[in-house]
């Protein structure tokens, strides 16, 4: 099976403290990700939901907590419902958040919110493989990243990031916006 791994940072001027608070406090979360409520105790092992009312559609996104350390790193997987997808495991992508210090001449807090997403599902139906990602957590907000095909241990493609971009993703940028208020 194809795996897609995408990577993308942003460099926010504010503390890792705050950073993290807006990537794992319900309220703060849904003034970034489209009004999104997440549901969760952040427990490793745990359930985590996203969810959303849009233009008088209801979504919801659900999975596991992986990781927790506070206030470095998490991770969770998620399964997006698609019509062509069946609720497997096979079918969940994994999202990584790392915040990290940023050192800054002015010694002003700085801290970089690196986000890392794997994901093993198929393309939907139409998708022709323009090398979108993270399309289920942020919209369609990260596009063409650059990713070459590469040869998994399969011997199926394997899509591996040529390094990292700094995020122009809305999402993102009121992310960063909420953390340096």
């Amino acid at each position: 099976m194809a795996i897609s791994t995408s990577t993308s940072f942003i460099d926010i001027d504010a503390g890792a403290d705050r950073v993290w608070a807006a990537v794992t406090q319900p309220d703060l979360v849904a003034r970034w990700q489209y009004g999104s409520r997440l549901l969760t105790d952040w427990r490793v092992g745990g359930p985590l939901r996203f969810v959303s009312d849009w233009e008088g559609q209801h979504f919801e996104q659900w999975g596991t907590v992986l990781s927790y350390e506070v206030p470095r790193e998490l991770s969770y997987t998620l399964f997006a419902p698609r019509p062509d997808l069946a609720d497997v495991p096979e079918n969940y992508f994994t999202m990584t958040y790392t915040v990290s210090p940023v050192a800054t001449s002015s010694g002003a807090p700085r801290t970089r919110l690196t986000i890392v997403q794997v994901d093993p599902r198929p393309a939907a139906p139409g998708d022709e493989g323009t090398g979108e990602e993270f399309d289920d957590e942020f919209g369609d907000e990260f596009e063409g990243d650059g990713r070459e095909p590469d040869g998994g241990d399969d011997g199926e493609a394997e899509f591996v990031d040529d390094g990292a971009a700094q995020s122009d993703s809305p999402v993102l940028i009121a992310l960063k916006e909420l953390c340096e208020e």
